[in-house]
């Protein structure tokens, strides 16, 4: 996935006012951003909505049970695999 990649040279950011609260480097300041980043966000506001929690709370109770049947299935497959070696 691409990113955007923003940089700021030294000159630049000797003359800005903010420069104090962005960054310490003598070089300047380089800054990557997911080329995603705006769908990112909106998922990331979604997720704190009344109806965005609820729809967690849902996915998080189907990957739970989903996870345990492949537990499961996995603890099966590996006794059936070691009763057969044992005969």
């Amino acid at each position: 996935m691409k990113e955007l990649l923003f940089t700021s040279h030294a000159l630049e950011c000797e003359t800005c006012p903010l420069r104090s609260q962005c960054t310490q480097s003598k070089l300047g300041r380089s800054i990557s951003i997911h080329a995603d980043e705006s769908l990112l966000v909106e998922l990331r506001e979604r997720q704190i909505t009344e109806s965005g929690r609820a729809k967690l709370r849902e996915r998080v109770s189907v990957e739970h049970k989903e996870c345990s049947y492949w537990s499961m299935a996995r603890r099966s497959c590996s006794l059936l695999w070691f009763t057969q070696e044992s005969f």
